[in-house]
C-alpha cells in the first residue's frame, strides 16, 4: 500500500501586509515591512510599534450582517476562512455539502481571546448584575473555530490547540496526520493571533521579567487547506513530514525532531534548502544541514506572532519567490513551555 501523502491546496492570509493572498504576495514582492506606529487599542498602552492588519475591513469579505458580537480575533480568522474557501474553490452550504465533506475537519493554533477575557471579567467587577451575554462566548478558547465551522458548514473535528508559539504549526502538523491516518479527507488548519493592549501589556511584563524590551508585536490569521489528492492542480506545497517533542533546550529538540523525520525515511537534513527559524536569534551550526541552506526571518516584516508564527512561515515560502518551486523546506517552533516543533515542506507551485 502506497502511503497517503498531504497536500496544500489553497490558502487564505490575512496579515500586516493586508487582507487577502494578493495583498500579502505583493507585500512580500515590494519586500514591504508591516512595522508602524500605533496606539492602544489595537497597539500597545501609550502607543508603541506594532505590526498590525492594514486597515482590517472585513466586512469587505464577510459582509455586514450577524457580526457584531464577534471579537478581533473571530473576525481575523472567520475572514481568513472566507478567504480560503474562495482560493481553494470549496462551497459552504450545508445542503450541498457532500458525504466526503462531512469528513472535513478545522484545526486552528491560537494564543486565545485575551482582551475579550479581560473585558468580561472588568463587566463582572464592574457590575456582575448587569453583564451582557453577548460578551461571554467570545472568551471561550474554542469559540473562533467554532464560529468558523458553523458559518462553513464544517462538520467534520473543531480543534482549537494553544501551546504557545508552536500551536499553528502543530495544528497544520496534526492536520496532515488526520489526513494520511484518514480520519479526515480535508483539514481546514492553521492560526490566528490578534493585537491588543492586553496582550502587549502581558508581553511588555515577561519581557520586563526576563530583562528584555518589548518586542514588536504582529497579529493575523493564516489557513491552509489540506488534502491527499495530489492531481488537482490546486496543489501548492507538500507536507513532507512533521515532529514535535518537548525539550526545554532548543537544540536538544531540533536535532531530535530532524532525526526522527529522517528515520521515518521522509527526507535527509541535507536536502533542505531554506529554513524558517522559530526565533529571530535562532542558528543552525548544530544541526546536520547544508552549508548553502538559505534562512528567512519573519520578525523584521510581521512581527512577533507568537502562535502564529508557523503558518505565516508557510505561507511565506509559498507566496514569496525569493523560495523557489521545488525547494525543500525546514520550519521550527519552539514555546516558552518547551513545546519544540519542526515541519518539512516542498514547493510545488508559486501561488496565482
Amino acid at each position: 500500500m502506497i502511503p497517503k501523502r498531504t497536500f496544500i491546496t489553497g490558502m487564505g492570509v490575512v496579515s500586516c501586509h493586508g487582507i487577502g493572498n494578493a495583498a500579502f504576495r505583493q507585500g512580500l514582492s515590494e519586500r514591504k515591512r508591516g512595522v508602524r506606529e500605533m496606539a492602544a487599542p489595537a497597539g500597545p498602552a501609550g502607543g508603541g510599534m506594532v505590526a498590525a492588519i492594514s486597515e482590517f475591513k472585513y466586512q469587505d469579505v464577510l459582509g455586514q450582517k450577524g457580526l457584531r458580537s464577534f471579537d478581533r480575533l473571530t473576525l481575523e480568522l472567520m475572514t481568513s476562512l472566507d478567504l480560503l474557501f474562495a482560493d481553494a474553490g470549496y462551497i459552504s452550504d450545508a445542503a450541498k455539502t457532500s458525504a466526503s465533506e462531512a469528513r472535513t475537519e478545522i484545526i486552528v493554533g491560537t494564543l486565545g481571546p485575551m482582551k475579550s477575557i479581560f473585558d468580561f471579567e472588568m463587566e463582572v467587577v464592574k457590575d456582575h448584575e448587569y453583564v451582557s451575554p453577548a460578551l461571554f462566548p467570545n472568551t471561550v478558547y474554542c469559540a473562533a473555530a467554532s464560529y468558523g465551522a458553523i458559518r462553513k458548514a464544517i462538520r467534520g473535528g473543531c480543534i482549537t490547540l494553544s501551546n504557545g508559539e508552536t500551536s499553528s504549526l502543530d495544528a497544520v502538523g496534526m492536520g496532515a496526520g488526520h489526513i494520511v491516518s484518514g480520519a479526515a479527507v480535508r483539514s481546514i488548519c492553521g492560526g490566528a493571533e490578534e493585537l491588543s493592549d492586553i496582550y502587549s501589556g502581558a508581553a511588555a511584563k515577561i519581557s520586563g521579567a526576563n530583562g528584555g524590551k518589548l518586542p514588536i508585536l504582529g497579529e493575523g490569521a493564516v489557513l491552509f487547506s489540506l488534502e491527499s489528492d495530489g492531481e488537482s492542480g490546486r496543489e501548492l506545497a507538500e507536507v513532507v513530514g512533521f515532529s514535535g517533542v518537548f525539550s526545554p533546550v532548543l537544540r536538544e529538540g531540533y536535532a531530535e525532531n530532524l532525526e526522527r523525520l529522517e528515520a521515518r525515511g521522509q527526507f535527509h537534513p541535507h536536502r533542505i534548502t531554506d529554513v524558517f527559524p522559530g526565533r529571530e536569534s535562532e542558528r543552525f551550526e548544530h544541526l546536520p544541514l547544508a552549508a548553502s541552506v538559505r534562512t528567512h526571518r519573519l520578525y523584521r516584516r510581521f512581527g512577533f506572532l507568537n502562535s502564529l508564527t508557523g503558518s505565516m512561515a508557510i505561507a511565506v515560502a509559498i507566496a514569496d519567490d525569493a523560495v523557489p518551486v521545488g525547494a525543500l523546506i525546514l520550519i521550527n517552533n519552539f514555546s516558552a513551555a518547551g513545546c519544540c516543533s519542526s515541519l518539512v515542506l516542498r514547493k510545488i507551485r508559486p501561488m496565482r
